[in-house]
């Protein structure tokens, strides 16, 4: 997945790593999706934090920690996209 190891910032993005980062994206993503409205509400957004065990807080530290290594940040957003389309795919084969 992402070879890029991450570069020291604030304790809250310390714990988390790009793989946690990815994965709890694409949750919330995929929860997007799923929904009606296309909008992830509070209380499933919540529910999805707390299964990845993360905050809203940590992702965007993350993303202020890394936001400006470019190559980084895209091979991030890659990985990001290419679980949803696995995801997706899954769903079309049903």
């Amino acid at each position: 997945m992402l070879a890029c190891s991450p570069q020291s910032a604030s304790p809250v993005a310390e714990t988390l790593d790009p793989e946690a980062f990815v994965e709890t994206y694409v949750a919330l993503r995929l929860a997007a999706l799923q929904s009606p409205s296309g909008v992830v509400s509070e209380g499933e957004r919540d529910r999805v934090l707390a299964e990845h065990g993360t905050s809203a807080e940590a992702l965007l530290a993350f993303v202020e920690r890394h936001g400006r290594d470019l190559v980084f940040m895209e091979e991030v957003w890659d990985d990001a996209q290419k679980a949803i389309r696995e995801v997706q795919d899954g769903w079309t084969a049903r």
